[in-house]
């Protein structure tokens, strides 16, 4: 619809947009006076009515990239994501020799985080690899650290920082030095890809005790309004939170046809999200869900919540995923290797 690399201006009411077209990505960012400017990246396979709908009547995106999708369809834009991703590993058993999931997270990070127990679950499972796989840094109250693993890693070169507050959980803790992180870069006047929001991925949020499922939900709300964008991993299972109010725009690879592969003694291993996926009500009821690109797609007509209607089991159809709601609202998929 536009050149390559044009810049068209529009002018609407009291909203200004500014289109950058550059392949594979689109660059929006969509600017209203005495606020904040929203900008968001786009996947090149939107049309063009997804392209301008939203942020022609100055409507925010915000937008969810696999980390999973193949590094054809990683845009020039991305470049600083690599710079700015983090990886925290919580106290939940870890394969020996790690999945390829776990290996991808680890490998896109630019910063890894053990929250306490988690360090000893990573060597436990990597010790036969020579020193791939060394953490910047332990962070917790350091009760379940094993004395040997905090020798092997101090002696290479890893962090280990002892934080008592019973206030908050191990994962809260390592969030926390994520946060620090970002403030000592503000301070210093870094450059303003290191200053866009961190993109978290924790890996060994679910599959253990309920109680710490729960926290790791609890983590996905309580540090939404952060400079953070969270997901929860195991090997099974992801899950993050969807904006309110927004169009939120989910991108999984099994179904874009861009899905990251590695190769096992000659097999292709197709790792990623979905297809299957569900819209989960946790924290509250949502009054009001309008999705698209679903098997069973929701009109806004009935509300999301416990003892009512929950979409579980849910599909995805299309290459990109719209839902807007009116509340906070947990998107999940299943992770396939296969």
């Amino acid at each position: 619809m536009y050149p390559a690399e044009a810049i068209t201006f529009l002018a609407l009411s009291s909203i200004s947009i500014v289109l950058s077209k550059s392949s594979p990505f689109t660059t929006f960012i969509v600017q209203v006076p005495h606020r904040s400017t929203i900008q968001t990246v786009m996947h090149s396979t939107l049309d063009s009515r997804l392209e301008i709908e939203a942020e022609a009547i100055g409507q925010a995106v915000n937008s969810f990239h696999s980390p999973f999708l193949s590094p054809k369809s990683q845009s020039p834009h991305d470049d600083h994501l690599n710079k700015n991703t983090a990886l925290i590993i919580l106290n939940s058993p870890i394969e020996n020799p790690p999945s390829p999931i776990f290996t991808k997270l680890w490998e896109i990070s630019s910063i890894r985080i053990c929250a306490d127990g988690g360090a000893n679950r990573l060597y436990h499972s990597t010790r036969d690899i020579d020193n791939a796989y060394i953490p910047d840094l332990i962070r917790g109250d350091l009760d379940s650290l094993d004395p040997a693993v905090r020798q092997h890693y101090e002696t290479l070169g890893c962090a280990v920082e002892r934080d008592a507050d019973q206030k908050f959980n191990d994962l809260d803790k390592a969030l926390c030095a994520i946060r620090d992180r970002q403030n000592r870069d503000a301070d210093l006047n870094v450059s303003d890809d290191i200053l866009s929001p961190v993109h978290v991925y924790v890996y060994g949020a679910f599959g253990g005790r309920f109680d710490q499922e729960m926290a790791s939900i609890q983590a996905l709300y309580r540090w939404k309004d952060e400079s953070m964008k969270i997901a929860l991993y195991t090997d099974e299972t992801c899950a993050f939170l969807l904006k309110p109010n927004v169009k939120n725009l989910i991108l999984l690879p099994f179904h874009s046809g861009n899905i990251d592969s590695d190769d096992n003694n000659g097999d292709i291993v197709k790792v990623g999200e979905g297809p299957t996926c569900g819209l989960i009500p946790i924290g509250c009821r949502c009054d009001g869900v309008e999705t698209e690109g679903f098997k069973w797609n929701l009109d806004g007509s009935v509300p999301l919540e416990f003892g009512g209607l929950v979409s579980t089991s849910n599909h995805a159809e299309e290459d990109t995923l719209i839902v807007r709601c009116s509340q906070p609202l947990v998107f999940t998929a299943e992770m396939v290797q296969r």
